[in-house]
C-alpha cells in the first residue's frame, strides 16, 4: 500500500459503487406482477451462473425466508439496502467475502454493489463493471439512447451509478465544518448523508459522501468528482486533527483515554455512545495518541455492535437493555484481544 494510500484510508474507511438496471419491457417492482418478480430473480441468479464468477462463491438469500433481525444486520453490514424486502419477492446474492451484494427487486429489479475498504472509487468501479457486463449477456436491459439506463428513480436515471465513500470526520464535526463541507460537496452535484445513506442518522462521526444524480454524466466524471471532493474534505480533516493536536494536546489525549477507558470498563452501553466513544479512540490512533488497538479492529467493532448484528452474534433477546450489556462484553473481549 502506498503512503499517499494509507493517508487516505485513515479517513476514508470503505468505497461503495452501485449500479442499478431494470428489465426492458417489465414495470419497475412498485407496480410488477408475482409472476414477472419471480421470473427476474430466476434470470437474475441464472446469470450469475457463469464461470468468471466461481470465485466469489455467491450464495442467495430470499427475503422471504429470513426474520427481521437477520434482514437489519443486513442492512447494518451495508450489504443490503434498508428498502430491500418490501417487495415480497426480493433476495440478494452475496459473495464470500462480502465485497460484493446483488439485490433483486428492491427500487430496481436489480442493484449490483461493491464496497471494498478504504479509497478504492477506481477498483470499486471495475469490479461492479465486471458484473454488469456479465449480467447484461443474459439479461435484456431498459435502455434509451437518449436518457441512458431507465430506473424507478428519476435521479438516477443515466449512468444509473451511485458512488460513494464512507468517511471518518470528527475533527471536522467538532469543529462545526460540516455545512461548509456540504455545500463544498453540492457544487460538484454531491451529498453528505449518514451512516447507511438517504434519510439515515450519522453515528461515530461517519457520513457517506455521494452523487446525487447520474443523468448528463458519464462513470468517469462521476469518478473524478467524487475522488477530487473527498481528498479535499480528507485534506480538511487532516487540517482539523494536526490543530486540534497542536491547540489543545493535553485535552485531546484525555478525552481518548477516557473514551478507551469507558469502552474497556463500561458494563452497559449504547449503540449511540459506543460509536462516539469508538470515533473518538480512532481518531486517537490516526494522530498516533494511543496505540493499543489496530483501527481496522475499530471498524470491524462500529458494524458489529449494531443491535441486530450484535443479537444474532449472541442469540440474545432483542431487549435494549439485555443489548447494551453484551454490547460491552463484547467490546471487553475485543479490546484485550485486538488481533
Amino acid at each position: 500500500m502506498s503512503e499517499k494510500k494509507q493517508f487516505a484510508n485513515d479517513i476514508a474507511i470503505s468505497t461503495r459503487i452501485r449500479l442499478a438496471r431494470n428489465v426492458m419491457g417489465i414495470p419497475f417492482p412498485g407496480n410488477m406482477s408475482d409472476e414477472s418478480a419471480e421470473q427476474i430473480s430466476k434470470n437474475v441468479r441464472e446469470a450469475m451462473l457463469n464461470p468468471a464468477l466461481e470465485e466469489y462463491r455467491f450464495h442467495y438469500i430470499d427475503m422471504r425466508d429470513i426474520t427481521e433481525v437477520q434482514r437489519m444486520s443486513l442492512v447494518e453490514r451495508h450489504l443490503i439496502s434498508p428498502d430491500l424486502g418490501k417487495h415480497p419477492h426480493s433476495g440478494v446474492l452475496i459473495s464470500n467475502d462480502e465485497t460484493i451484494s446483488v439485490m433483486i427487486n428492491e427500487e430496481d429489479h436489480l442493484r449490483i454493489q461493491c464496497i471494498l475498504q478504504g479509497f478504492a472509487l477506481h477498483d470499486g468501479y471495475v469490479l461492479a463493471d465486471k458484473i454488469d457486463e456479465i449480467l447484461q449477456v443474459k439479461i435484456d436491459y431498459a435502455f434509451s439512447d437518449k436518457y441512458g439506463y431507465l430506473t424507478s428513480c428519476p435521479t438516477n436515471v443515466g449512468t444509473a451509478m451511485r458512488a460513494g465513500v464512507m468517511i471518518h470526520i470528527p475533527a471536522l464535526v467538532l469543529k462545526s465544518q460540516l455545512n461548509i463541507v456540504a455545500s463544498m460537496a453540492s457544487k460538484y452535484g454531491l451529498t453528505i448523508r449518514g451512516i447507511y445513506g438517504e434519510g439515515s442518522a450519522a453515528l461515530g462521526d461517519l457520513f457517506q459522501i455521494s452523487n446525487q444524480n447520474s443523468l448528463g454524466l458519464s462513470e468517469d466524471e462521476i469518478i473524478q468528482n467524487l475522488h477530487a471532493v473527498t481528498k479535499e474534505i480528507i485534506k480538511m480533516e487532516r487540517m482539523e486533527r494536526n490543530e486540534l493536536l497542536i491547540d489543545s494536546e493535553d485535552e485531546i489525549k484525555d478525552k481518548v483515554y477516557r473514551a478507551y477507558g469507558i469502552l474497556a470498563n463500561a458494563h452497559m452501553i449504547s449503540t449511540q455512545e459506543a460509536m462516539k466513544l469508538l470515533s473518538i479512540v480512532r481518531m486517537g490512533i490516526d494522530l498516533n495518541v494511543i496505540d493499543r488497538v489496530p483501527a481496522e479492529t475499530l471498524n470491524h467493532l462500529m458494524i458489529n455492535i449494531q443491535p441486530a448484528t450484535l443479537t444474532l452474534m449472541y442469540q440474545i433477546d432483542s431487549d435494549e437493555k439485555t443489548r447494551d450489556i453484551f454490547r460491552s462484553e463484547y467490546i471487553h473481549d475485543v479490546l484485550n484481544n485486538p488481533n
